[in-house]
């Protein structure tokens, strides 16, 4: 999900057009973090087919404790309070996400 995170926040500023975050997205947690950079909505397919379309419920409901907890009345409220535009120094952005995913990269993955 890291690099997800990473260009939705990089580019919500910079485009017109609706981001959907996917790849990653099982909790309200991860709603959260993708709002926080800027996506419009979140693809959680993966998840409702995992734990059941009731899971849906669970996430929306994480999603309104946490904005509660932290003082905010709603999703727009969030969306993009974490976008690259909030970063001082992006070039250092991407070589950290760079490295990220040298360093999580494991060759035995890929293999069937």
């Amino acid at each position: 999900m890291p690099l997800t995170l990473v260009w939705i926040a990089l580019l919500s500023r910079r485009l017109t057009c609706s981001l959907g975050a996917g790849r990653g997205i099982e909790s309200a947690v991860e709603v959260v973090k993708s709002l926080l950079v800027g996506a419009d909505v979140v693809m959680t397919a993966s998840a409702l087919l995992r734990h059941g379309a009731q899971h849906v419920a669970t996430m929306r409901d994480g999603l309104a404790r946490w904005l509660g907890a932290n003082g905010f009345d709603s999703v727009d409220a969030i969306r993009g309070l974490k976008d690259a535009s909030h970063v001082e120094h992006v070039d250092a952005l991407f070589r950290a996400q760079y490295v990220a995913a040298l360093t999580d990269y494991l060759p035995g993955k890929l293999v069937s």
